[in-house]
């Protein structure tokens, strides 16, 4: 089980490191989506988002803050959730189904999340 628990631990910390490096690499482009998407502050939301996406990585990878990994990526999963992936507010056909898709996933790690951190 330990074995398993390492895979789990590298395989999701690299998922948010992986998944915060564009909003400083590519965060013009990711700037515009949340315009689009009428997030307030856009430009400070997508940096802000970067940065927890970042550090929670690090800190599951490297089991450090787990408290604050843990809950502030469960927070900010929801919060893309709601804001970025609200399938509700679509009219376009394709796009309402990704973001529902999108929207599900980020609901189901949040509350991954959430049973680590409550274990």
């Amino acid at each position: 089980m330990e074995t398993l628990f390492l895979v789990g631990k590298i395989v999701l910390g690299a998922y948010f490191i992986f998944a915060g490096v564009p909003h400083f690499t590519k965060a013009k482009g990711l700037i515009e989506y949340s315009k689009y998407k009428k997030v307030p502050m856009p430009e400070v939301g997508v940096y802000v988002s970067g940065l927890i996406l970042v550090l929670g990585g690090v800190g599951i990878l490297f089991q450090m803050d787990l408290v604050w990994a843990y809950g502030a990526l469960a927070a900010l999963l929801v919060v893309f959730a709601v804001m970025i992936h609200n399938f509700w507010a679509t009219t376009d056909e394709k796009q309402k189904m990704t973001d529902m898709i999108m929207f599900q996933k980020n609901i189901a790690i949040a509350a991954a999340l959430l049973m680590l951190l409550a274990k």
